[in-house]
């Protein structure tokens, strides 16, 4: 059976799926989108490509990557499955040659139609679509899977040098993760929080808080979290879906502050292991760090593992 994983792979969450496929025994491609960038001579071609977007609504970027897809399925001939993660960042044509290199044409997002509404528009180019984001199977018809435990579970540690531990992107939750800083600050619990992106310089930055706009890989959060007692989800707006933070978390034993109310609604849930703070009232109890841990049962730890994952997507049971 031959498979092909196409999406952008910012942070590495994708790789797992393919060591998962290939692990299972089958002919597995990743068309990382992340590595295809147009390489412009000088800068006189990328003023020029600038001008054909502004004037002529031509993009050399989205027509490089075509392309590119295009080259890519050539060398790796017809294909059984195609898994498109964010469909929305392609283009219809992309989307086109896909679709005629596979019998099997799925896509996954780990995003809602509310924060990227061209989920919806490319949705019916697709024998199958699945989302983490319950409301939108519910209204669109999509298939309900959440993300993944990527790695090995592992035994607990007790060995922490953190209270919390997060690392985010510098976007509107930004703010509310300063927030929630300030309280532990006060409280005096040792934290590691990491905001990633650029800040202004008339930005007041928060103490013992790192800002920076270097990213650091899986390996570096799977350490980090090792050696943190509980790990911070601040979720999306409007998103209910689960992000990777729960998935870390149980892969590790680890306990989760969130803003996530969602979170009730999981078999994993144990108040004891989670707690649920509200946005405009942070209220960190310290009784939730003193007590220990609930184990979760294998069973259910089972149903959230990579390879479970990808045995729903691909209908390989």
């Amino acid at each position: 059976m031959k498979i092909t994983l196409v999406s952008m792979d910012f942070n590495g969450y994708d790789s797992y799926i393919v060591k998962s496929l290939i692990k299972k025994g089958f002919d597995v491609h990743h068309i990382n989108l992340k590595s295809l960038k147009v390489k412009y001579p000088n800068i006189f071609y990328r003023i020029l490509n600038f001008f054909s977007k502004l004037l002529f609504s031509q993009n050399n970027k989205i027509k490089y990557q075509k392309n590119a897809i295009e080259k890519a399925l050539v060398k790796i001939g017809k294909q059984d499955s195609i898994l498109v993660i964010r469909a929305d960042l392609l283009t219809n044509e992309s989307l086109r040659v896909l679709r005629n290199h596979t019998n099997q044409f799925i896509a996954y997002h780990y995003d809602s139609v509310s924060k990227f509404p061209r989920i919806l528009q490319v949705s019916d180019k697709f024998d199958r679509v699945y989302s983490f984001e319950k409301k939108d199977c519910l209204k669109y018809g999509y298939i309900f899977i959440t993300n993944y435990i990527y790695g090995k579970i592992e035994k607990p540690s007790n060995n922490f040098q953190y209270y919390l531990f997060n690392v985010s992107s510098n976007d509107n939750r930004a703010p509310l993760i300063e927030r929630i800083a300030k309280k532990l600050n006060e409280n005096n619990y040792k934290f590691y929080i990491r905001i990633v992106g650029t800040i202004s310089k008339n930005h007041k930055k928060i103490e013992n808080i790192i800002y920076t706009k270097k990213y650091i890989s899986l390996e570096e959060v799977k350490k980090l979290a090792s050696e943190s007692m509980a790990i911070l989800d601040v979720n999306v707006p409007g998103q209910e879906g689960l992000s990777f933070r729960f998935f870390e978390a149980l892969s590790q034993s680890k306990k989760i502050i969130t803003t996530n109310r969602s979170i009730k609604d999981y078999d994993f849930y144990n108040e004891n292991n989670i707690m649920i703070i509200e946005k405009d009232n942070i209220n960190i109890n310290s009784d939730f760090f003193n007590k220990s841990y609930v184990p979760i049962d294998k069973c259910i730890l089972s149903k959230y593992t990579i390879d479970e994952w990808v045995d729903e997507i691909f209908k390989l049971r």
